[in-house]
């Protein structure tokens, strides 16, 4: 097969495309050639690192789309020495991605190059991955009540390039690996050293990035090196994200547990149809009682195993659909944790957020377990009876006619409990953000 990067440039782009990049590139003394390599890049992949440079992206699309997907592949995984001598900060050395965040093109030309196959965890000459560059150098300004919603054109509290910037590097959270720079630090450690970290934390908790994890060599968390303003509002996020996980977790070993619930109502079903086909096959236990040995042997004994059999399949597939439930809900809320708004606590969209957490509670609530039920009963007994029915009656009027029982809530709900009071604390005004 051709090798169609060896396609000459002029079969592929027009005499002006070719003209447009060769002026761009010459304007910005650009000079492109690879590391540790002394083949000089091809003139057409120069032309589409140039392309890609000078925020021409029609034109790069039509260069990439010339390039074999290997030798695309390649290039983009590439390191390569990047200079120019028209800016003041020349001399670069990374991919093609890490030179298009250093030298910050525009968004839709970050979005399509996004698109390829970038290597999001290489180093750069800085010993930073893509995103931990893009962390250093995207500025989203000073202003404390940036507006992540505010138009392209609003100019007035944000701008232009201030909210570009800020989408920038969500799409770069949204596509990146959890990934460590040469001094070990992961993604989280590095987003904290910015001033606005909380803004674009949200992002990266719903990114699910196992955030705690260690520093290599130091083996700290970003607990044990943020400062001790941080450490309050960092220590509740992390917990209503973990609280989060803890439902998630629940909701997944809930449906792991009760994954055979179909077999067990088919063989439920199936003992008591072989029963009533077969009735005279089974000795009467008119004369047995349930608890005799030989009562499974009779008609009677085989629709009672036949009836829990089945009764277990459905409480199974009760408890399976509820997990399913749970882990959804936990999803949603994971996802909704960018909607928080940290400078109003009343605000609608942190009540949308606390009506999510909520929108399951009728059906978590079901379902109660026996260990719950000898809770009670435990409670009762040693409460000596009379004791326990009076307290239970004062427990009733507390909860507005609810709950008799104390250990009401199921483990579900407890769940649902925790990430309510953690996502309380994010909104309250009481823990200051700094």
């Amino acid at each position: 097969m051709q090798n169609r990067k060896k396609v000459a440039i002029g079969t592929i782009l027009a005499p002006e495309e070719i003209e447009k990049i060769s002026q761009k590139l010459t304007l910005n003394n650009f000079e492109i050639q690879k590391i540790k390599d002394a083949e000089e890049i091809p003139d057409f992949e120069n032309y589409f690192i140039g392309a890609i440079m000078m925020n021409e992206i029609e034109i790069a699309k039509k260069l990439a789309d010339a390039l074999e997907p290997s030798d695309l592949a390649c290039l983009l995984r590439k390191k390569m020495w990047i200079t120019s001598t028209a800016n003041p900060r020349s001399g670069y050395s990374g991919t093609l991605l890490h030179a298009a965040l250093f030298w910050n093109v525009n968004y839709p030309t970050l979005e399509y190059l996004t698109t390829l196959a970038c290597d999001y965890v290489s180093q750069d000459r800085d010993g930073l991955p893509p995103l931990h560059t893009a962390l250093r150098h995207f500025d989203i300004g000073s202003n404390p009540d940036f507006k992540i919603e505010a138009s392209e054109t609003d100019e007035v509290e944000n701008s232009k390039q201030a909210y570009e910037n800020f989408h920038k590097l969500v799409l770069l959270i949204n596509k990146s690996p959890s990934s460590f720079n040469q001094d070990g630090k992961n993604t989280l450690h590095e987003l904290v050293a910015r001033k606005d970290w909380e803004i674009f934390l949200p992002y990266l908790l719903a990114k699910d990035i196992y955030v705690l994890a260690r520093t290599i060599g130091t083996n700290k968390t970003v607990l044990d090196l943020c400062n001790k303003e941080q450490k309050p509002r960092l220590k509740a996020w992390l917990g209503l994200y973990q609280a989060i996980k803890d439902m998630e977790v629940y909701g997944h070993d809930l449906q792991f547990e009760n994954t055979g619930w179909e077999k067990r109502m088919q063989d439920g079903a199936t003992l008591r149809q072989n029963a009533l086909a077969h009735p005279q096959s089974f000795s009467s236990g008119a004369v047995l009682s349930p608890t005799d040995s030989n009562y499974h042997r009779t008609f009677e004994g085989q629709l009672d195993l036949a009836s829990s059999a089945y009764s277990e399949g459905v409480r199974m597939k009760i408890a399976y659909e509820k997990g399913l439930i749970v882990r959804n809900l936990a999803a949603s809320l994971k996802e909704n944790l960018v909607t928080l708004d940290l400078s109003n606590p009343q605000s609608e969209k942190n009540q949308q957020f606390f009506n999510l957490l909520h929108s399951q509670d009728r059906l978590l609530a079901d379902h109660r377990g026996f260990k719950t039920l000898v809770a009670n009963i435990g409670l009762c007994l040693a409460g000596l009876g009379i004791f326990y029915v009076v307290a239970g009656l004062i427990h009733l009027y507390q909860t507005k006619g609810e709950h008799f029982l104390f250990f009401h809530n199921t483990a579900s709900q407890n769940k649902c409990a925790k990430v309510e009071y953690w996502a309380e604390k994010i909104t309250s005004p009481a823990i200051k953000i700094h």
